[in-house]
């Protein structure tokens, strides 16, 4: 009967509803809340070797290497100070042995209605030495305004119960979800709410009456892991041969709800654009994947990529195989002439390496790293460039012609982002610890 109701109800009117059941599902969480945070006093703190960390995605915890990077980033930055470092994770029940591969303690994240309450006790105390929660891009709504709540009431919980809290710095779009501006006004003013951008920035300070700051995301600070060997070797021999090594990635996620037309539509653009560019410029194209989840990864369009390119015959292309950590692709991307990509983190472990990247965007986040590094606008390409003929391949070609004075550009600006990736850490570091 509830399926046929909602058939035949206007689109509106069935959104309506559905709104009011997620409000009144949030209306007793936000009340305990707020009585719990009211309460709450801070403990004597003794010293703790500990720190919790809620990631974005609790079920896949590292399915996209961007939680990687700045999961793994932020262990090594506290580790500066805190060799014996011991991390528990906060999680959902079916990532319990994620976690634990990874070396942590799961803490099982209760449900929404619970959660308060489990977050109260969990903090009583101050067991910890800090909370971090990675804020990534999931802090405007666009995903669930629940996981953006769930966050913000943990850093606040934290803090009341004197445990340093600290939002990992993220990106904020231009359409925040208005629910969610009374819960950000209600944070405690202690909590470290990072922006890893200017635009960011701006816009946070215009939705609510917020404490925020200016950072650089924080996978900035990742150390580069292992170098895949037969892909060294691959990338040598090309430019031995006087070629310039493109990475490339392009993923299904960049058009929302993608059909699998739209798919094909990605991949048959792109195959085009990078053989009319290999006819134009001496180059090589490394496939990189930065993201194994399933349909949504990126081997779905980038094996095809590389399949069709070896078809048309002399084009050197490159597949890398394997699931690897994101440490590992940012040692890779420090092994290329320049970096066309869809991935945010992938861009941001190109440029932390000091090469220049192309950006395929979505949901407006790229514009704000852009502006860190003082790069043009004209290296973003909305998803509109796979329906547009030419465009991609016209503007890679470009891009492969100004890699030079681009090269330089970055170079030139990469010592004050990191400067302001370290920034998330400063209070918890010393100055000799983030030197």
């Amino acid at each position: 009967m509830k399926r046929i109701l909602k058939a035949l109800l206007p689109t509106s009117v069935s959104q309506g509803i559905q709104q009011a059941r997620v409000q009144k599902a949030w209306q007793a969480p936000l009340q305990d809340w707020a009585r719990l945070a009211a309460a709450a006093r801070p403990a004597d703190k003794a010293h703790s070797n500990r720190i919790l960390i809620l990631p974005s995605d609790t079920d896949a915890i590292t399915g996209a290497l961007g939680d990687d990077a700045m999961i793994t980033a932020t262990v090594e930055m506290m580790r500066r100070v805190t060799p014996d470092l011991a991390v528990d994770m906060l999680c959902a029940p079916r990532a319990v042995e994620i976690v634990r591969a990874k070396g942590f303690t799961p803490i099982i994240l209760p449900s929404t209605r619970k959660m308060p309450q489990m977050l109260d006790k969990l903090f009583t105390g101050a067991p910890y030495q800090a909370f971090f929660a990675l804020g990534a891009d999931i802090m405007d709504g666009y995903y669930s305004s629940k996981v953006t709540a769930r966050i913000l009431i943990a850093a606040d919980l934290a803090v009341r119960h004197g445990v340093p809290a600290t939002i990992l710095g993220c990106s904020f779009n231009d359409r925040p979800d208005p629910q969610l501006k009374p819960v950000y006004e209600a944070i405690d003013p202690r909590v470290e709410l990072n922006m890893r951008d200017e635009i960011s920035l701006e816009r946070i300070r215009a939705f609510a009456d917020v404490k925020a700051r200016l950072v650089a995301d924080s996978a900035f600070t990742l150390t580069p892991g292992r170098l895949e060997p037969e892909a060294v070797t691959w990338t040598e021999a090309r430019r031995a041969e006087g070629r310039r090594v493109l990475g490339i990635n392009v993923h299904p996620m960049l058009i929302r709800g993608a059909t699998p037309e739209q798919v094909a539509q990605i991949i048959d653009t792109t195959v085009a654009a990078l053989i009319r560019v290999a006819g134009q410029q001496q180059v090589a194209y490394l496939m990189l994947p930065h993201d194994y989840r399933g349909d949504d990864g990126d081997a779905r369009c980038l094996l095809p990529i590389h399949q069709k390119l070896q078809a048309a015959g002399g084009i050197e292309s490159y597949f890398l195989e394997g699931e690897h950590r994101a440490a590992d692709l940012k040692a890779m991307a420090g092994q290329l002439d320049g970096v066309v990509t869809g991935r945010m983190h992938l861009a941001i472990a190109a440029l932390g390496m000091g090469v220049p990247v192309l950006s395929l965007t979505y949901q407006d986040k790229f514009e704000g790293l852009y502006r860190h590094f003082g790069l043009p606008s004209t290296l973003l390409l909305p998803p509109a460039v796979f329906d547009q003929q030419d465009r991609l391949g016209t503007a890679i070609n470009s891009f492969v012609t100004e890699l030079p004075a681009l090269t330089a550009t970055v170079a030139a600006a990469k010592p004050g982002v990191l400067a302001l990736s370290q920034a998330n850490y400063a209070p918890y570091l010393s100055e000799e610890a983030l030197a």
